[in-house]
């Protein structure tokens, strides 16, 4: 995600061949990019770049192929962020056509589709106010701390809204930008690339290590790149303690199995790890010499965190398979604990105590796993 845009390396000029066939659709980009900040983007990597008559559109040269971009109005939908941000922020599509006959997935493709993806990406300042307004408890608890500002962070999350405020908030409490590295867990979270970008704008670092790594399961090209950012952030806390600063590590999933908590390698200060999972990470990696805070367990996940995201994976879930009805549907509830199982069933829930069971009971239409480890083979 923190690969850095090519451009062309000169701008002469040259004969460029007229197109030949019907234009062929390359990519459709959703984007708020203003008029001026595509026009901008697409400059940088276009040879010739020149408005077309009409509606708003764009002809551009780039590597000797020509390309067409048109900017068109989408219809309204969900705010990009917590809560309703007005007025609204107009959407367009941002569409891609190149020739019929030009190879599709050229060099010169990937440059003006990453040029469209990063125009206006990041979130405004409108945008930026709605998530901390949409996150009341930062205000409260976010204030200048002097210690703080000796401090480096590794960041390590869901790329979300949350974690945009979140990692402004730190900054109130004192951690210069500079000194944040946020990482990804990899998964296609609906707003990710707008995340990144805003992150990159604030001055941070942002780069993706993918659980998949952690757990040996990714490709071959995926677990280099996971080598490579691990690298980056063993990096980055060395350079933190050569200039007598103390990295805390925040994680979600054991970042900390990695080697950034055990003695040896380029070891952070202290840890605040947030998933169950991550603990059981941690544990397996053998001593860990640093003091980890476990929020996994925490009376504030317990009461407000994991409500939260049930709410967010339920509202997301709505929105994924529009046309399902949810209201009204069993629910069974499986557990070992049979402490949890009581609770679940003076609630109403059917409860099970294996998988297996509540297989054999039901015909269920979607299964969630909410123990941080594989649930059903």
């Amino acid at each position: 995600m923190d690969a850095r845009l090519a451009t062309p390396s000169a701008r002469s000029p040259r004969r460029h061949a007229q197109p030949q066939g019907s234009p062929r659709v390359c990519a459709v980009v959703g984007s708020s990019a203003t008029e001026e900040q595509l026009r901008a983007a697409l400059a940088a990597v276009g040879e010739r770049c020149e408005p077309l008559g009409g509606s708003w559109a764009m002809q551009l040269y780039v590597k000797g192929q020509q390309f067409t971009v048109h900017r068109l109005p989408r219809p309204v939908s969900a705010p990009r962020t917590l809560d309703v941000i007005l007025p609204s922020l107009a959407q367009f599509d941002v569409v891609l056509l190149a020739c019929e006959g030009d190879s599709s997935g050229s060099v010169g493709e990937r440059w003006v589709i990453e040029a469209v993806r990063r125009a206006g990406a990041g979130f405004t300042d409108r945008e930026l106010a709605g998530i901390d307004a949409a996150m009341p408890l930062l205000g409260r608890f976010a204030i200048p701390e002097p210690v703080m500002a000796g401090w480096a962070l590794v960041f390590r999350d869901h790329y979300v809204e949350n974690s945009v405020g979140f990692l402004a908030a730190m900054e109130r409490v004192g951690v210069p930008a500079q000194w944040v590295y946020a990482l990804s867990k990899g998964d296609r979270t609906r707003n990710r690339d707008q995340v990144h970008e805003t992150f990159l704008r604030r001055g941070y670092r942002s780069d993706v290590l993918d659980n998949s790594f952690i757990n040996a399961t990714s490709t071959a090209a995926k677990q280099d790149h996971a080598r490579q950012s691990a690298e980056r952030v063993a990096e980055f806390i060395r350079q933190a303690h050569a200039v007598h600063r103390r990295v805390l590590v925040i994680d979600n999933g054991g970042l900390l199995a990695l080697g950034h908590g055990p003695a040896g390698g380029a070891r952070a200060d202290a840890a605040i790890e947030l998933t169950v999972s991550g603990l059981k990470r941690i544990k397996a990696a053998g001593a860990v010499e640093i003091p980890v805070v476990n929020l996994a367990r925490s009376a504030v996940k317990t009461h407000l965190g994991y409500n939260e995201i049930a709410d967010s994976c339920l509202r997301r879930l709505r929105e994924v398979v529009s046309g399902e009805k949810f209201i009204g549907r069993r629910v069974a509830v499986v557990d070992p604990d049979i402490l949890a199982l009581i609770q679940a069933a003076e609630q109403g829930f059917e409860t099970y105590r294996t998988m297996a069971q509540a297989l054999s009971a039901t015909r269920p239409l979607l299964i969630v796993g909410t123990a941080g480890e594989q649930v059903i083979d």
